[in-house]
Parts: C-alpha cells; structure tokens; sequence
C-alpha cells in the first residue's frame, strides 16, 4: 500500500514538474511574441514616418513643377518672361 501511495505521488510530482515546465514555456513564447510585436510596430511606425514623409516630397516636387508649367505658358503667351514673372508674381 504504502508502495502504492509512494508511486502515486512520484507520478503526481513527475506530471506536476512537466507542467510546470510546459507553463514557463508558454510564458516565454509570450513574452516573445509580445517583444517581437513590439519591434514590428516600432518598424511600422518609423516606415510610416518615412512614407509621409516622401509624400510630402512627392506633392511639393508636384507644387514646383505646376507652377513652373504655369510660368512657361505665360511665358510663350506673354514673348518675355520678364513680364510672364511679373503677370503671373503679381
């Protein structure tokens, strides 16, 4: 009997222990994820600053090259950019 009750418990412990372990382990793979989620949003956020940024670029090299089109034809529409700049400054 006393066998009996000694196996019992080296059984429990021996589950006990492995479930232990199987627990630390699932909290590692956790906190894993979650610094690994982190670093990703980290990336996000600074490839999104980026992109914005290059946008910005985009609509002002847009901006510049409109106007200069638009000083151009005032400019074939006036003979003399001189007075194309000032029309179209003024």
């Amino acid at each position: 009997m006393l066998l009996n009750v000694c196996l019992i418990f080296y059984s429990f412990s021996a589950f006990a222990a492995e479930q232990d372990a199987m627990e630390e382990s699932a909290m590692l793979r956790i906190e894993e994820a979650k610094t690994n989620a982190n670093i990703s949003m980290e990336l996000a956020i600074e490839k999104r600053k980026r992109a914005q940024a290059l946008a910005q670029n985009a609509d002002l090299a847009t901006y510049k090259a409109t106007m200069l089109i638009r000083i151009a034809e005032a400019a074939l529409a006036a003979e003399s950019v001189d007075n194309a700049a000032a029309y179209f400054l003024d």
